[in-house]
């Protein structure tokens, strides 16, 4: 409880969190990454957020859906 764990996509599978929080840079390739992107945002049980990095080093925005 109160921790917080950095870890890349494959390394979460089979794992449940609270919270999870992506991060998706421009270019990003759905069709390459699609399966490590599911594992990733189906490991939150309660809240996923999604941010986009933008390639110019700007800060990252939530993605609201």
């Amino acid at each position: 409880p109160g921790k917080i764990a950095v870890i890349p996509s494959y390394l979460a599978k089979g794992l449940e969190f609270d919270t999870v929080a992506l991060i998706r840079q421009d270019g990003f390739n759905e069709t390459e990454n699609q399966s490590m992107f599911y594992v990733g945002a189906s490991r939150a049980l309660h809240r996923l957020a999604v941010f986009r990095w933008q390639d110019n080093g700007t800060a990252a925005e939530e993605i609201k859906r």
